[in-house]
């Protein structure tokens, strides 16, 4: 796995947001609990129709999500866009409206900065330490809970996205970040 320089985030590539896009990106194991992920989806379709879901990664639960899009019906909602090279994922961030995160237990979700970099919506359990260096579009739900991460995604969408930018402290910390991890 080969992780970006994180201290110098690339420029998010210029896209027309899709609205109702909902971004998912990590690989595809067991502790990103993408299930709870797609049965909130389901739950948050029924008030939001224009919700679609797009997943990026890869992994060994590929086939068990497959099926789960299948039994749930979600077959037009949902694509597994399977490993992306890092430009077309931050095109994907680029052009979804909200960033949704489920995985636990996690590092810092690198991802979730990279999706406010692209100006998503972010919506995370409550504890993902990003959070408290993401201070805007922000929408928190407490772990495991599926009608609140479905609540989330529905006040996500329904609301416009506010002007903020990437904290320095932030940026700090993917410095400190990256000289750990090199």
């Amino acid at each position: 796995i080969q992780l970006p320089p994180l201290y110098q985030l690339p420029p998010c590539p210029p896209a027309e947001k899709q609205p109702g896009l909902v971004a998912m990106v990590g690989r595809l194991e067991k502790r990103k609990h993408y299930d709870l992920a797609l049965l909130a989806l389901r739950h948050a379709l029924r008030s939001n129709p224009d919700l679609h879901m797009v997943i990026v990664g890869d992994g060994p639960e590929r086939p068990t999500i497959t099926r789960l899009i299948d039994k749930l019906g979600l077959k037009n909602r949902v694509t597994l866009a399977g490993h992306l090279p890092e430009h077309k994922k931050l095109e994907t961030l680029a052009r979804s409206e909200i960033f949704l995160h489920t995985g636990y237990p996690e590092g810092y979700v690198i991802a979730a900065v990279e999706a406010h970099h692209c100006r998503n919506k972010i919506v995370t359990h409550a504890e993902t330490p990003a959070l408290k260096h993401l201070k805007c579009n922000t929408y928190p739900y407490t772990r495991y809970k599926i009608q609140e991460i479905a609540t989330a995604l529905e006040t996500a969408h329904k609301n416009p996205l506010g002007e903020c930018k990437i904290p320095q402290k932030t940026e700090t910390i993917y410095k400190k970040i990256y000289q750990i991890l090199y």
